[in-house]
């Protein structure tokens, strides 16, 4: 019988009918807590009252664009707001799973923003054929961040943050 008080994001302690405990772990998060209840980590996408598409559970606040103007990927962890925005209005996607594909972004040009398990999320263009491979805009293409926390600093290199 596992035992809830000494469960966590990475364990499980179950009481044997022996009286010994066994202690499951694991390297990553495998349940959030969910309304005052485990939930199994689930990075599956589901459209949310904003319009914006969040994931069933995952450990970090993430939500991605349901289309529009607004951020691509927006991240929240310990009262720290990341978006990353693609430049220009963003086309509704269509959802598969934990990934949400932007058709069109780009004449013969897909965007693909997949939500990982852990909270994060990648990002794929799909170049659908040598005509699009050739448009200049695929050499240069910045996605804009901003952030509403105190991050400051400065990494490797030289960048300031």
């Amino acid at each position: 019988m596992d035992i809830p008080d000494l469960t966590t994001p990475t364990e499980t302690v179950t009481a044997n009918p022996s009286g010994t405990l066994t202690l499951n772990q694991s390297l990553y998060p495998t349940r959030v807590r969910q309304r005052g209840v485990w939930a199994p980590v689930d990075p599956s996408l589901h459209l949310s009252s904003d319009g914006r598409l969040a994931p069933e559970a995952v450990p970090s606040g993430i939500t991605l664009s349901g289309g529009g103007d607004g951020p691509l990927a927006v991240l929240t962890s310990m009262g720290k707001r990341l978006a990353v925005s693609w430049p220009g209005a963003l086309p509704k996607p269509t959802v598969s799973s934990d990934t949400a594909t932007y058709p069109e972004v780009l004449p013969g040009v897909d965007l693909q923003a997949t939500v990982s398990p852990l909270g994060g999320f990648s990002e794929v263009l799909v170049v659908k054929n040598a005509a699009a491979a050739a448009n200049p805009k695929l050499s240069i293409l910045v996605l804009d961040t901003s952030t509403t926390s105190a991050w400051s600093g400065s990494l490797a290199g030289g960048v300031s943050i």
